[in-house]
């Protein structure tokens, strides 16, 4: 016959579950609870008396002494090994190749766009615009412009290059640039409405 384990016993002392068969036909098993139950109900009633202050004291200095002697696990020396020489040398030959392969195949900018048939001149287009000497924000241009030294605004990389323009549009996804073009041919036609 098989007698009641220890986790069972337990199980059968807090009312958990379904009481085993077993209990009502062993009595070394129903003694086990028994004397369990007779435990727990004289430990309830049992009053334990509050540590002396003194006691926390001492504990806490003995965990910090504790605590303290503790060694600090040291951070262990990385060594020379081959792999690791072999393996920075594999990611170094990578990126030179990349970079290398990068640069032969990039395209480089156009820095003439060809002008469309038929389009006039920029210079003649802004001939004909209306531009009144009345107009707040064409004064205000005037007078901030007149106040601008340019060797400050080109040291200060503020001063724009031959190919800004290019390199602006170079930079721009095929969306804008076609966003682009299409403001510069209706203004152009406005202009040329003038």
């Amino acid at each position: 016959m098989r007698h009641l384990s220890s986790d069972q016993v337990l199980a059968a002392v807090e009312g958990r579950g379904e009481q085993p068969a077993h209990l009502g036909s062993c009595p070394a098993c129903r003694a086990s609870v028994d004397e369990l139950r007779q435990v727990l109900a004289l430990a309830a009633t049992d009053e334990v008396a509050e540590p002396s202050p003194l006691l926390w004291n001492y504990l806490c200095e003995r965990v910090g002494n504790a605590v303290a002697a503790e060694l600090v696990p040291q951070a262990t020396r990385s060594s020379f090994s081959f792999a690791r020489l072999a393996s920075l040398g594999t990611a170094v030959a990578i990126i030179i190749i990349g970079v290398a392969v990068t640069m032969r195949t990039a395209q480089p900018v156009s820095t003439v766009a060809p002008v469309p048939v038929g389009v006039p001149d920029v210079a003649d287009a802004s001939a004909r615009l209306p531009l009144s000497g009345d107009d707040p924000a064409w004064v205000m241009m005037g007078e901030l412009a007149s106040q601008l030294n340019w060797e400050d605004a080109a040291e200060a990389g503020l001063a724009t290059g031959p190919d800004a323009a290019e390199r602006a549009i170079a930079q721009m996804s095929e969306e804008e640039q076609r966003e682009v073009v299409e403001l510069l041919q209706s203004e152009l036609r406005k202009a040329n409405r003038l």
